[in-house]
């Protein structure tokens, strides 16, 4: 949340970072069948 008063612009990127964290959150679960 701090980015967000450093960076007002940011808000854009906010759906970007929401998405890169889906694909990571679903790299781990995958990951995680693996082992």
């Amino acid at each position: 949340m701090k980015l967000n008063i450093l960076q007002p612009c940011a808000r854009d990127q906010v759906p970007i970072l929401s998405y890169i964290v889906t694909v990571f959150l679903i790299t781990i679960g995958i990951s995680a069948l693996i082992r």
